[in-house]
């Protein structure tokens, strides 16, 4: 799930990671923007089974002409 939704869309919203393992996430970037901005978007990673919120990624998101 994204913080701002507007400016980041993930591929899908429930994606199935086993443990100690990585696998490959879509980040798609909306060109929404009409002047240069930087934004923060927050991505949170949830645990289905427990429903507790395991990571938080940061991405610093800079939108230039």
């Amino acid at each position: 799930m994204s913080s701002n939704p507007e400016f980041i869309q993930i591929d899908d919203e429930i994606i199935n990671i086993p443990a100690n393992q990585s696998i490959p996430i879509t980040l798609y970037f909306r060109n929404i923007m009409s002047k240069p901005i930087s934004v923060e978007v927050l991505i949170f990673i949830h645990n289905v089974e427990s429903g507790q919120q395991e990571e938080t990624l940061s991405l610093q998101i800079s939108y230039v002409k």
